[in-house]
């Protein structure tokens, strides 16, 4: 019989600063327990833990709200661990992004204190991408508590893959890496594809049912969320933080950008090769750390920006960074976290030098991320952000929506529409 305690079991990457977790798992049936079986269907789990305090990427910076990035990492973590030890993938599977996606339901319970804060989460687990009755990824739903105060929902898609496996979900129907013969070094890249909106599946309710009590070690943050949703069009600036508005499909085919450009197949702007095809671009430098909400440069991921054609800001990930949270998960290829931070900043930036947001006081308040492929290290990613309409949130903060795509050697890898908002 499956036991109560977590030991010899711990996440992929555990705390740095000793915060205990505990997650309760709550079975709608002992059935597959008594029978020692890996469950099938939905589980529900409350996690409770607390915020970081001292974390070397979560904690740097102005510390007016917690990292969303924490969040994420967070989801990755208890994702994976639910993943082996309630739904029986293989142990040697490591999970990855394959979408992500946070809104902030209040700003203001989403502000950070000057200590550890209590964080409570309801999660909702079910396996995905059954095959011959052993999963290959795990479905997450989330709603964040900080300190008793409902501030935040998520859903998270990861896929469990073996070691070095190019794509990052076995369904989403993406392309291999193209091999691209390099070309010579350029000073910067001048055009980014844009994104098409991905579709998003939403995970079923279930009642509650008896509680068992697992013991987790450490872990870092709190779990963020995922998958997208398609956008079928611009709208001015929502009316609450948790939307987000950016490149749409119009009805012949074609992308429109939030600054109105339009693109289509064999423009350029797509995965169809074309001067995205860029080769190793020259050195980069970085940009500055409070303009990313960063306090140390040594988290600063993303080089300095060019403003590039139809208003997008285009930066350059900068291939030396590292740090033992964009490791934890990527293997030979770069961490999804990496590709989150470098989107994140990339974002602040576009906002910041277009409206004027102070980075001290802004936030990702919405996101919906798409990961399409793994990054290579070894080859140029770049960070293409358009910025749409300046407007309010239904609290009157200014907020942006921003379209922020990244791709490598012409080929998409990541995806996201999100908006930025910035606190009083």
């Amino acid at each position: 019989m499956r036991g109560d305690s977590a030991a010899g079991r711990t996440p992929a990457w555990p705390a740095v600063d000793g915060t205990a977790s505990h997650l309760i798992h709550r079975p709608r049936s002992w059935d597959h327990y008594l029978l020692d079986a890996p469950s099938s269907g939905e589980e529900e789990f409350v996690l409770v833990t607390q915020t970081p305090l001292g974390h070397p990427l979560f904690n740097d910076g102005p510390d007016h709200f917690h990292d969303v990035q924490g969040a994420a990492e967070l989801a990755r973590q208890v994702g994976e661990f639910i993943g082996h030890r309630y739904f029986g993938l293989p142990g040697e599977r490591r999970a990855v992004f394959a979408r992500l996606g946070l809104s902030v339901t209040d700003v203001a319970g989403w502000r950070a204190g000057p200590g550890r804060s209590d964080l409570t989460v309801q999660l909702r687990a079910r396996p995905t991408d059954v095959l011959r009755g052993v999963p290959r990824g795990v479905a997450l739903h989330s709603e964040l508590a900080i300190d008793g105060v409902s501030c935040a929902t998520g859903t998270a898609s990861l896929a469990f893959l073996p070691p070095d496996s190019p794509l990052h979900h076995p369904g989403q129907g993406a392309a291999p890496p193209r091999r691209v013969a390099e070309r010579p070094d350029r000073s910067g890249p001048t055009r980014a594809p844009l994104p098409n909106g991905p579709t998003n599946p939403a995970g079923p309710a279930g009642p509650t049912g008896p509680t068992t009590s697992t013991g987790l070690p450490s872990l870092p943050n709190f779990p963020s969320t995922a998958d997208v949703s398609h956008t079928t069009g611009i709208a001015a600036v929502p009316g609450t933080t948790a939307t987000a508005h950016a490149a749409i499909t119009d009805g012949a085919g074609g992308r429109c950008d939030a600054a109105g450009g339009r693109g289509g197949p064999g423009d350029g702007h797509g995965d169809g090769g074309g001067e995205d095809d860029l080769g190793p671009l020259a050195p980069q430098r970085p940009a500055e750390a409070a303009e990313v909400g960063r306090g140390s440069p040594a988290n600063v991921v993303v080089s300095e920006p060019t403003e590039s054609t139809y208003g997008r800001f285009v930066t350059q990930l900068l291939a030396s960074t590292y740090h033992r949270v964009f490791a934890a998960e990527g293997g030979a290829h770069l961490s999804g976290m990496l590709l989150l931070e470098a989107m994140r900043q990339t974002a602040l930036l576009a906002a910041g030098r277009t409206y004027g947001l102070a980075p001290s006081r802004t936030t990702v308040a919405s996101s919906r991320v798409l990961f399409r492929a793994r990054a290579e290290p070894q080859l140029t990613v770049v960070c293409a952000a358009v910025p749409g309409r300046l407007g309010r949130d239904a609290g009157q903060r200014p907020s942006v929506p921003i379209t922020v795509t990244l791709t490598q050697h012409g080929r998409r890898v990541a995806e996201a529409t999100a908006t930025v908002v910035q606190d009083f």
